[in-house]
């Protein structure tokens, strides 16, 4: 009996139970038809119902086997032949249909721009096959990035393309060509519990849906299929020109395949209360500044503040150092609120958008809490989009969310500096550019190597999440020249550590988290009256000792507190540890910093998170 039989008896066993009592089952609930179950389904792994022609659920991502063919392909004569043994390939990934409608342009016009950014990049021996969506794809007015990611494994079969760290996925466009794969957060920083996360597109399938269900391995170049990285647009019809953005941006690019982006030194800006941390991100590296003070520049970096933008005499340096450096590193804060794009320190604005015309730099990476941002803004709006189109910028990596920092806890015997999640990550990923690989090749082997390194010093949820979140934008076949004194450095440094032997490898441990509750602004009431007693006998038990110690012991003002989270730790030996997280919001910043911390069931504290 399937599904649709058993819900067809449940709904006549109720029927005739209705009718003993005189009340028609039918007045009310109707049997269900042939044809309108024909036009569902259910999910086999978690129960949602979804469309009968779907292929894979959207709740939680498993594929459903039609025991068909998963595309019809349009018919076109193609010029591609297998890639001979050695040849540089890669795929670029867009949607051509969907670029000549935001640029008022024809798809022939958005093709001839496409082309002859190929051709220029097969003079210098790299072969980009184009894989245009529609083609594979059916318009749908809510496109699910599941299908777009077959879309790569079926496209990368028919032209028996490799597979491997090395292959770059070169997408073309923003969430409204391309869409932005929004995974589970399996950490719980974010603002919505998703995590905008491109990565996803470096495996087949369902990949971290997959492992965070029971994984219990490390993540390595055997599970990569390819690498990623993405030249963002804003949302809608564009107000600026095909030429101008794409075409501009893709014979900027011809200019530095063959000797590579020489980046001779590196300016780096950091928030006065992060420092030591800061160091860590960039003591490797050949750091230029322009300033005598020693309160302006400590270690080779700026801090700020004094540094600010409302300083006129520390831009003077800054400014002078802009007109010099290769690349611009930020640890400062971002804000995720319109007209708010620049970078921040604890005061104010460290770094604005303007300030990206003065520099000769063609690299930016930056940590900062949506520092990244483009999906949802306007060009003048974005620190990312308006140095990739703006201002000459080649390569850009940050997070499109708020990015989280915790404490270490470092086995024996292994030398860690200050710092934590993307202050780990971010150096690695720029040891890997020095290496003179493709900065998409660069950016995936950071994040393996970071997150198999940190996972046992941070935890699988931190370091996992800090993984995904980061992303890179730009040509993933761009490189820079190979520097060995920053490796030599690195070494020195210990960027990558080396862990012991038997902590190499370990189940991956799942984080399960369940709201309890939240806040309501619409509401008088306090949050813990809402539910008191209803929710969690216990939370109401430990609620207001724990509330007075945080606010004693940490600062955090009852009334910021956003919500509760219950939260279990797991693996496959079972649950290890169960408790409250308790997620404060402080608004009073320029920018809105968030403080998660963890407790017992007893009201114990155990960990603090806190977002940049």
């Amino acid at each position: 009996m399937n599904i649709d039989e058993y819900l067809n008896e449940l709904q006549s066993n109720l029927d005739s139970q209705l009718s003993r009592f005189g009340i028609s089952g039918h007045s009310s609930r109707t049997t269900i038809s042939t044809e309108a179950a024909d036009a569902f389904k259910f999910c086999p792994e978690c129960g949602t119902r979804v469309d009968a022609d779907a292929r894979f659920c959207p709740n939680c991502g498993t594929r459903f086997e039609t025991g068909e063919d998963e595309h019809e392909y349009v018919e076109e004569a193609s010029s591609y032949e297998k890639p001979a043994e050695g040849e540089l390939v890669g795929i670029i990934f867009t949607d051509t249909h969907k670029l000549a409608k935001k640029y008022g342009s024809s798809q022939d016009e958005v093709t001839a721009v496409i082309e002859s950014f190929r051709e220029q990049s097969r003079e210098h021996g790299m072969e980009w096959y184009l894989l245009d969506a529609p083609e594979y794809l059916e318009d749908n007015d809510e496109p699910f990035w599941l299908d777009y990611n077959e879309a790569i494994s079926d496209f990368m079969q028919e032209y028996d393309l490799p597979h491997g760290v090395e292959i770059p996925v070169f997408i073309i466009g923003g969430d409204d060509v391309i869409p932005i794969p929004m995974v589970e957060d399996v950490f719980g920083s974010s603002d919505d519990g998703r995590i905008p996360c491109d990565m996803s597109y470096c495996f087949g399938g369902n990949f971290f849906s997959d492992l965070w269900d029971g994984g219990d391995r490390t993540i390595t170049e055997d599970y990569v299929r390819n690498n990623v990285s993405r030249l963002p647009l804003e949302d809608g019809e564009m107000e600026t020109s095909l030429a101008d953005d794409l075409g501009d941006y893709f014979n900027r690019c011809s200019e530095h395949y063959d000797e590579g982006l020489n980046v001779e030194t590196v300016m780096m800006e950091a928030n006065a209360s992060w420092l030591p941390a800061s160091k860590t991100m960039s003591e490797h590296l050949p750091l230029v500044s322009h300033a005598d003070d020693p309160d302006m520049v400590q270690d080779g970096m700026y801090v700020s503040p004094p540094v600010s933008v409302e300083d006129k005499d520390s831009m003077e340096s800054v400014i002078d150092t802009l007109d010099e450096c290769g690349m611009l590193l930020f640890n400062l804060h971002g804000a995720g609120c319109r007209g708010m794009s620049g970078f921040y320190n604890d005061r104010g604005e460290a770094f604005s958008t303007e300030m990206l015309a003065k520099s000769e730099a063609q690299v930016l990476n930056t940590v900062a809490c949506y520092g990244a941002r483009y999906h949802g803004f306007e060009r003048d709006d974005s620190m990312l989009l308006s140095a990739l189109y703006d201002n000459g910028f080649l390569l850009y990596a940050g997070s499109l969310i708020p990015v989280p920092m915790t404490e270490l806890d470092v086995p024996e015997g292994v030398e860690v500096h200050e710092g934590s999640g993307s202050e780990h990550l971010m150096p690695i990923y720029c040891m890997e550019q020095f290496r003179g690989l493709p900065v998409g090749e660069a950016m995936m082997r950071a994040k393996l190597e970071y997150f198999n390194t940190f996972r046992f010093m941070e935890r699988d949820d931190f370091s996992m999440a800090t993984m995904m979140m980061f992303s890179l934008y730009g040509n993933p076949m761009l490189r820079m020249q190979q520097k060995d004194e920053v490796l030599q450095k690195a070494e020195e440094c210990h960027v990558l550590p080396v862990l012991p032997q038997h902590k190499r490898v370990a189940p991956i441990q799942r984080k399960r988290i369940q709201c309890v509750l939240f806040k309501n602004d619409h509401k008088g009431q306090a949050m813990l009256d809402e539910v008191r007693g209803l929710v969690d006998d216990n939370l109401s038990a430990i609620h207001d000792q724990v509330q007075q110690h945080l606010y004693d012991a940490l600062g955090l003002a009852p009334h910021w507190l956003d919500h509760v989270d219950s939260f279990e730790l797991s693996d496959r030996k079972g649950i290890s540890q169960r408790g409250y997280c308790y997620t404060y919001v402080d608004k009073s910043k320029p920018f809105a910093q968030k403080s998660m911390v963890e407790v017992t069931t007893e009201g114990i504290v155990t960990r603090v998170f806190r977002t940049k």
